[in-house]
């Protein structure tokens, strides 16, 4: 038997968890092997000194005295403890509430149609007062781009004001 697997046995030797004839075989190799057997005498030392020492015996009076406690402890109700219970009720109903708004949100969010991306490039590319002719691409300067960019704003922001009229 190899001092590993030894080692192992010994501590399910200590907890009364290994078979007879493992023990045996433990036995034999302990016998051979001075390290492991001074292992074992080692690892056995906590277990004499605690089977050394003597029970400790509760006063008689103990479990009344624990017993008036816990009850005068049980009726004494601390904030804390409400708190904890109404928490209990109050998170989830919290959660579910926030997860609605952030739902109803991303819904009015994206529902909404979007710019049309056709009448955005139209209205960039097609001068205002050619709106038959499409700019050549020779006169597409930074310029022209802005100047169409202003003209489609200027031209929303005037609709938008005769529609609230």
């Amino acid at each position: 038997m190899e001092c590993k697997s030894a080692r192992s046995m010994l501590f399910r030797l200590m907890d009364d968890e290994l078979p007879p004839e493992e023990q045996e075989r433990l036995g034999e190799h302990l016998r051979i092997c001075l390290p492991c057997a001074r292992e074992k005498k080692i690892l056995m030392i906590p277990r004499r000194i605690a089977r050394s020492i003597p029970a400790l015996e509760p006063s008689p009076f103990f479990y009344a005295r624990l017993k008036a406690r816990l009850e005068r402890e049980s009726q004494s109700i601390t904030i804390w403890q409400v708190i904890v219970g109404l928490s209990r009720q109050i998170v989830p109903a919290l959660a579910t509430l926030t997860l609605v708004i952030i739902s109803m949100f991303a819904y009015l969010e994206y529902s909404g149609s979007g710019p049309d991306l056709y009448q955005a490039y139209d209205s960039i590319f097609l001068a205002a007062d050619r709106t038959g002719r499409m700019v050549i691409a020779e006169e597409i300067t930074d310029e022209s781009v802005l100047h169409a960019l202003a003209e489609s704003t200027a031209n929303r922001n005037i609709s938008e004001s005769r529609q609230k009229k």
